[in-house]
């Protein structure tokens, strides 16, 4: 797993990508997080995060998260803005996995493009009316990392090389994803499906 952490790590130093991602980031959630607003998920939060609300739909995580950061206290700009680092985290795992398949054949800009897509994309800043945000920035992370995982579970495939640890990474990360909110499940098997149609082609 030590390639993803590198790539991981080299779009973070590289000053243009932290630039744009930070500038999108800035113009997409500026906004949202100075001027706080009661989401509707607000109201009844003490229901989700207190009385367990949350494992009864299935999003069990957050309520464990919940144990340890207190997120149900109400502080908006706090939350939002921490959420929203989540998400540029989340981003950067996200393209690191593409630059594992794609490398230097794709130039820093492809990669700037991509990231700052997916952080602006409308239906996920959307989301970022409601409290419970956090899910979603949380579920693109381990999402992202799952991927990774899966990734070179199929590139150690012939090696065998540490394959039940792989295999189990990106069962862990998938479950934990899926206890953020159920549909991740499909932004998993989209994620698949991005690398094997990227490395065809």
């Amino acid at each position: 797993m030590r390639n993803w952490k590198e790539n991981f790590l080299r779009l973070c130093r590289n000053r243009i990508y932290i630039l744009m991602l930070s500038f999108t980031a800035v113009c997409s959630y500026g906004f949202l997080i100075t001027h706080q607003s009661v989401g509707i998920d607000d109201t009844p939060y003490a229901y989700y995060f207190e009385e367990g609300l949350n494992v009864i739909v299935g999003r069990w995580f957050l309520f464990l998260v919940n144990k340890i950061f207190h997120i149900s206290d109400f502080s908006p700009f706090i939350t939002d803005f921490v959420g929203v680092l989540i998400f540029m985290a989340a981003v950067t795992v996200w393209c690191a996995l593409l630059y594992a398949v794609c490398g230097d054949r794709v130039p820093v800009w492809g990669y700037v493009f991509f990231s700052c897509i997916f952080l602006s994309c409308p239906l996920i800043s959307e989301i970022y009316t409601y409290y419970l945000h956090n899910g979603v920035s949380l579920g693109y992370l381990c999402t992202g990392i799952s991927l990774h995982f899966c990734y070179q579970m199929s590139k150690d495939a012939d090696r065998r090389k540490g394959i039940l640890a792989v295999g189990l990474g990106t069962a862990i990360f998938l479950f934990i994803a899926m206890g953020c909110y159920e549909s991740f499940m499909v932004v998993w098997l989209v994620g698949i499906l991005l690398v094997l149609l990227t490395e065809q082609y």
